[in-house]
């Protein structure tokens, strides 16, 4: 028995195949701008393969086309970064679920929290400490049983909330995928309930299960292998399994696992099983090669990119669940270039390069809503792996950019973000595009301001994705008082720096803010810098 993958406009499809004449037929849903249909055979070990006949059919089927507005810049295009906003007018809730981080695991391959062989806390009071000050709003488990200390997931479960309940992350908002990695196997519907009725049984508040942890990739990326061969095995597979779930936990959010762009693992599969679940994980990566000599095409080009893909796909997901409130919760994302050395090594993934990628993203996230939550690649990692690491825990005492961004995004970023207007330099991309021909440039220095719920203090936070020019900043302000404001930046000008730093002080420092008049402020964002001002 040898297996044969057809690619056809992004539709992959395993098929066993023998020495018999079969028929195989699939049905795949062109791109809107590449209708186009390339089909490609790859046979999966030695031998010919006989193709007697091939048709392509016209289904009667049109689905209306997708509508959507694209990402709001707020900022127009001028020389410096102005904004002009007024305190009594809000844009809407900020969402502060946009600055979470996801576990790596339980124990597995790092030891933490748990020890990989025999379970034992392992977590310092430094390293709770560490995670603590970070004030982050959710994480994400998965694979929590494999080549993990504990074999049963109930277990798991009890292991996750008491770190939960050690490092104050709130239970409600955290995602656990129970499945393993890449859909090697799978848990029964039964026993997911089973693991659902133990959570409610110990009085936890989890409600967001994610079933499955990049399903696709066997498939897609690898051949075969996985445990869903097809698209449809794994739509039946959530189907079944949310059944299960909310016959326990009639509240719970079901989460889903598909492709962003890949159509059989990914539109498909959100049009088929819908009804069944509440939020989608794509895993938005960006996957964009990085040119030291214009990091604006990684920062602004590729990420603005995958904002624009997450949009469409959020205008996707409403069309096929009508009346239903079903979003974005993404459990993993971040820069992901992958040169030889692979994506964990690259230190730019991690170091000013990919913060800045992140401050990019975050920013948007959290200003417009375009996900209702994303938790980010990843809490641990070694000195030696360090390209998403956001902590480091062999050595809890230092810190890395990474953990700096969150830091200070979760620490200082108010729950309403007020209206802002004025300008911005702005960037067109030479080898990315934005993703939608309305935005061909996008804001060089993006900025959002925020409010605490008392309306008593304001925040700003901006990005200069510039790596080589300094930007002059103001800010006019109506109706607020301003009594006193402190600033932070973000910075660092080595592209190829370790992501971990000796000390706070190579990468933190205090902005130099000027009052020009009474509601008036003024600073300059150096080449590459994350600020963070607080205003009271």
């Amino acid at each position: 028995m040898k297996t044969i993958t057809i690619n056809a406009q992004k539709a992959h499809r395993n098929f066993k195949i023998s020495s018999d004449w079969q028929e195989y037929r699939f049905e795949a849903t062109p791109a809107e701008d590449d209708p186009a249909a390339l089909f490609m055979f790859n046979l999966k070990s030695t031998g010919t393969l006989y193709i007697d006949d091939l048709s392509v059919v016209a289904s009667e089927t049109k689905r209306a086309p997708l509508v959507y507005e694209p990402l709001p810049l707020r900022l127009e295009q001028g020389n410096e970064l102005l904004l002009v906003v007024d305190a009594q007018k809000t844009l809407r809730p900020t969402t502060l679920l946009a600055g979470g981080v996801s576990m790596l695991s339980l124990g597995r391959w790092l030891g933490y929290p748990y020890d990989a062989k025999d379970g034992s806390y392992t977590m310092t009071s430094k390293m709770e400490d560490e995670f603590r000050q970070l004030n982050l709003p959710l994480t994400r488990f998965y694979a929590i049983v494999e080549e993990e200390p504990f074999d049963d997931p109930r277990v798991a479960i009890d292991k996750i909330a008491f770190f939960l309940e050690r490092v104050g992350i709130p239970q409600d908002t955290v995602m656990i995928a129970m499945e393993p990695w890449h859909a090697r196997s799978k848990f029964s519907p039964e026993q997911y309930a089973d693991v659902v009725r133990h959570s409610r049984s110990k009085g936890y508040s989890f409600q967001y299960w994610e079933i499955g942890n990049e399903v696709y990739v066997p498939a897609v990326y690898l051949g075969g292998g996985g445990i869903f061969e097809q698209p449809e095995e794994y739509v039946q597979h959530i189907k079944e399994v949310a059944e299960a779930i909310r016959a326990v936990q009639p509240q719970a959010k079901i989460g889903i696992s598909v492709h962003r762009d890949i159509t059989t693992w990914g539109t498909e599969v959100l049009a088929a099983a819908a009804g069944s679940y509440d939020f989608v994980c794509p895993h938005l990566y960006s996957f964009g090669k990085i040119d030291n000599e214009r990091i604006e095409e990684t920062i602004l080009g590729d990420n603005t990119r995958s904002l624009t893909g997450a949009i469409k796909l959020q205008a996707f997901i409403d069309s096929v669940n009508p009346g239903k409130n079903v979003y974005i919760y993404d459990s993993e994302w971040g820069l992901h270039y992958m040169p030889e050395k692979g994506a964990g090594q690259e230190y730019r993934n991690g170091n000013i390069v990919g913060t800045l990628f992140r401050a990019v993203r975050m920013l948007y996230y959290a200003r417009e809503g375009v996900v209702h939550g994303a938790s980010g690649w990843k809490a641990f990692t070694d000195f030696d792996d360090p390209g998403f690491g956001v902590m480091f825990h062999k050595i809890p005492e230092r810190r890395s950019m990474l953990y700096w961004l969150h830091y200070y995004f979760n620490n200082f970023t108010g729950p309403q973000v007020l209206e802002i207007e004025g300008t911005s330099p702005y960037y067109t991309p030479v080898k990315h595009t934005t993703g939608d021909p309305r935005i061909p440039a996008v804001p060089l220095a993006p900025a959002m301001l925020t409010a605490s719920e008392d309306g008593r203090k304001l925040f700003i936070m901006a990005v200069n994705a510039s790596w080589r020019e300094s930007v002059p900043a103001s800010l006019k302000l109506k109706n607020f008082k301003i009594k006193s404001a402190a600033g932070i930046c973000l910075s660092h000008r080595d592209l190829e720096a370790h992501p971990l730093l000796e000390k706070k002080e190579d990468f933190v420092s205090t902005l130099p803010i000027g009052k020009t008049s009474a509601n008036d402020l003024s600073w300059t964002m150096p080449p590459g810098a994350i600020v963070f001002i607080t205003i009271e």
